[in-house]
């Protein structure tokens, strides 16, 4: 009987193929190694990531198939292929172990079991991730020096050029940049300084922004002379506090005004209420409380597939309420959410009654926010209602009486106590 196997292919950089550990050289060996060994390979993990990844990812699938399938190997083409994290892999290795599995290289065999091949893997793993932590340390010293050159370690943004190294505004969209800033604070609107930097200059441009691109734009510091890096800002030389001048479109006064305006967006957006729960807030104001109490329970899925991957496609008016129009991406059915026998439903539905285990006013009432947060004292069932809604304000009111009697009753007692402690005193 042939001998289970489980093989890792493992590549992080095009360096690494350049150097002889591409994919196409570590299948060929895996295919040689399993013919010649006669094994019965059963899983093959194929992956472009890191080795400090590698075992992260992995760790519950590999172990997963060495309790299933009881595998007697593991192969990995270098010891350096199997993790550069040192904690995990040594987890893992001692997992391995548990299960008598073998690690197969091209150039040896390892036994978990015992201890001196166990202590050459932990070598191993410990070079790894002492190699992997200098090569880190040697890419961020790159990235500041080019920086501190005036260079810039990712693609320049909207209006920039390198240039002999060096990050700089292109000349043509100097005018852009500063119409962009002047027309946002203006506007207070992403969409709207679009449209004015479209009219005016998208023909030079030859493409068009949106509301987005000018976010992006509007809150890069780039503009105000500093590349951001790594939550860092880098100006003339390295500088944090001295712009580039090649980079410097706006100063900092505009850039501030622009951060207020986005702030102040951002901050309204929040207030809005949800798109989707437009639905549930016309149900409330055409039937009541009682429909929020449904439609937070019901479960927007197909009714062919159940599937929950849908995509819009428009409203339509339901029993003259507005419903929302659906297709299921993986079916293709297309439906109405509520569909008429829903609203049928809601419509005769009691709100004093829990939907769970249909008691009947027995919940317990906290504010949250601006909702009033019901949950069932039989079966904990919780929902959410509207802080106008008259049915809980009803109660909170009577909940609110009730305690202020209980807190007179304490005072008359505490008195009444102390006067007897009084008399013995």
């Amino acid at each position: 009987m042939k001998e289970k196997a489980i093989a890792v292919v493992r590549v992080s950089t095009e360096e690494q193929m350049k150097r002889g550990t591409s994919f196409q050289t570590q299948d060929e060996w895996v295919a040689k190694t399993v013919a010649e060994r006669d094994l019965k390979l059963i899983h093959v993990i194929r992956e472009s990531i890191s080795g400090e990844v590698l075992p992260k990812k992995y760790f519950a699938q590999i172990l997963e198939i060495a309790e299933k399938e009881k595998p007697r190997y593991i192969l990995f083409y270098s010891l350096d292929r199997f993790a550069r994290n040192l904690p995990y892999g040594s987890l893992l290795l001692e997992k391995l172990r548990e299960k008598g599995v073998k690690i197969l290289t091209s150039t040896a065999e390892y036994d978990l079991s015992d201890p001196n091949d166990r202590l050459q893997v932990s070598i191993a793993l410990l070079l790894a991730e002492t190699e992997q932590y200098y090569r880190c340390e040697r890419t961020a010293r790159g990235i500041f020096k080019r920086l501190r050159d005036g260079g810039i370690p990712y693609s320049p943004p909207f209006g920039c050029e390198v240039v002999d190294g060096k990050v700089r505004i292109a000349p043509d969209y100097r005018a852009v940049i500063e119409f962009i800033f002047s027309a946002f604070i203006q506007t207070k609107c992403y969409s709207k300084t679009a449209e004015m930097v479209n009219e005016k200059y998208g023909e030079k441009m030859g493409f068009k922004l949106d509301g987005q691109k000018v976010k992006r734009i509007v809150t890069n510091p780039i503009y105000t002379g500093f590349v951001q890096w790594n939550g860092l800002l880098f100006g003339q030389d390295g500088s944090p506090d001295v712009p580039n001048k090649d980079l410097q479109v706006v100063d900092r006064e505009t850039f501030r005004k622009a951060q207020d305006v986005v702030r102040k967006i951002s901050k309204e957006s929040s207030r809005k209420p949800n798109p989707s729960d437009s639905l549930v807030a016309g149900f409330i104001e055409e039937y009541g409380a009682d429909v929020v109490l449904t439609v937070l329970n019901l479960k927007v899925s197909c009714p062919k597939c159940d599937s929950t991957s849908l995509k819009e496609n428009g409203n339509e008016i339901v029993g003259g309420v507005l419903a929302k129009k659906y297709i299921c991406k993986k079916c293709g059915y297309q439906f109405r959410f509520p569909s008429a026998k829903q609203l049928k439903e809601i419509r005769g539905l009691n709100p004093r009654r829990c939907m769970r285990c249909g008691s009947a006013d027995k919940f317990r009432i906290e504010q949250t926010g601006n909702l009033w947060k019901l949950t069932c004292k039989e079966c904990g069932h919780i929902v959410f209602l509207p802080i106008e809604d008259e049915y809980v304000n009803e109660r909170a009111k009577e909940k609110k009486d009730k305690r202020s009697l209980v807190n007179k009753q304490k005072h008359i007692v505490h008195n009444q106590s102390q006067k007897t402690l009084n008399r013995f005193l």
